[in-house]
């Protein structure tokens, strides 16, 4: 699910000075803003910070709170660059696409639960070294 920011346009109305005529515009507006909020997804990612040996082998959760059968997809962002696509998976458990410089050999997906997703990075180098981001 993509995040987009909602667009909301207001026409003023002038009517009468009475109380419920000027509520009116604050109401239209305040209302799809906390609908549009409600139905964010939240997403917790652990452990926050991730240290290992070279050569070993790594996982990182993503919690997704509630399993709405969407696909999780990972980045990987290495400071001052573009986000690097890894991997997605389908709500069922199986990887359905990947990036070019993540072979399946290395990277590779696990639903630990039906909202707790791993990514899992074997034989890691210090190239592996960068920010993960997990997306619904």
């Amino acid at each position: 699910m993509k995040a987009l920011s909602p667009l909301f346009i207001l026409h003023s109305v002038h009517h009468s000075a009475d109380h419920t005529d000027n509520m009116l515009p604050t109401l239209c507006v305040l209302l799809p803003a906390l609908a549009w909020v409600s139905s964010q997804k939240v997403l917790t990612q652990t452990p926050s910070v991730l240290t290992e040996q070279q050569g070993k082998t790594i996982s990182m959760d993503c919690n997704i709170a509630k399993n709405e059968g969407y696909s999780v997809s990972w980045y990987k962002q290495i400071p001052q660059s573009a986000p690097q696509y890894v991997l997605r998976s389908n709500s069922g458990g199986s990887v359905t696409d990947r990036g070019a410089d993540f072979p399946s050999s290395r990277f590779t997906y696990k639903a630990s639960s039906n909202i707790i997703y791993q990514l899992i990075i074997s034989n890691v180098e210090v190239g592996d070294s960068a920010v993960y981001y997990c997306y619904t």
